[in-house]
């Protein structure tokens, strides 16, 4: 009888340690789970079209095998990566991704994380984009290329203009970029003080060239690399 008491006790501990509240969606669209969920799985860092932290589970919750995990700064997310490889128990509200901008078709935002007792984390890495560049440099060259492809992959190069031979590093220092939804728009720009121009794409886009405040827009060939490259120049002195 003990035996058996103790056993009922262990198998209701287990359910309750990972519950699961799915999100729904009706006529109206989506709506969020009504209560939290404790997941546990293995933090993925995927490099693809977008770089993007994945919570692959142990068991599947809401029918998926793999979450989306999301968060406000970029603080929490590189504390998040610096976990990756190792078993977590993430918990948070699950809802279903609104926008082609995610990676998989259900998320978590802001998850609380507890990594495996047996995780070693990595040194959370610093944020590059504060990185100091060069006080005399005045202009520097981006290539920037998008293999839309498959999953896709993303990457960018910084070149010192205008000789385009001394590499520049890292090169979160001196642009940004973003695609839109659709993975079809490249949004892009440069480091505060410095301004876009010269824009060249191969291969060439019958789009006219956007702007969104100081960011510059191109569309991309879809199931293609592509490759925008423009030149950062340091904006001049207000008069």
């Amino acid at each position: 009888m003990m035996k058996t008491l103790v056993l009922g006790f262990f198998l209701f501990s287990a359910s309750a340690a990972f519950a699961q509240s799915c999100p729904t969606e009706d006529s109206n669209g989506p709506h969020d789970a009504s209560e939290p969920s404790m997941l546990h799985g293995i933090l993925v860092h995927h490099d693809e079209l977008r770089i993007w932290i994945g919570l692959k589970l142990s068991s599947p919750a809401c029918g998926e095998t793999e979450i989306q995990l999301t968060f406000d700064t970029s603080e929490a997310w590189r504390k998040a990566d610096s976990v990756r490889s190792c078993g977590v128990t993430a918990t948070g509200v699950l809802f279903l991704s609104p926008t082609g901008y995610y990676s998989t078709r259900m998320a978590m935002q802001n998850p609380k994380l507890k990594p495996d007792d047996s995780c070693h984390p990595a040194p959370v890495d610093p944020d590059l984009s504060n990185i100091p560049v060069p006080a005399g440099l005045q202009a520097y060259r981006v290539s920037i290329t998008i293999d839309t492809r498959g999953k896709g992959h993303t990457t960018a190069a910084i070149w010192a203009d205008p000789d385009a031979r001394e590499s520049l590093t890292p090169w979160q220092a001196y642009t940004h970029f973003s695609l839109n939804g659709g993975g079809d728009v490249l949004w892009f720009g440069c480091r505060d003080g410095f301004e876009p121009g010269d824009v060249t794409q191969a291969p060439e886009s019958s789009e006219a060239l956007r702007s969104q405040s100081s960011d510059l827009g191109v569309g991309l060939q879809v199931d293609s690399v592509n490759t925008v490259s423009f030149v950062c120049r340091r904006s001049p002195p207000p008069k």
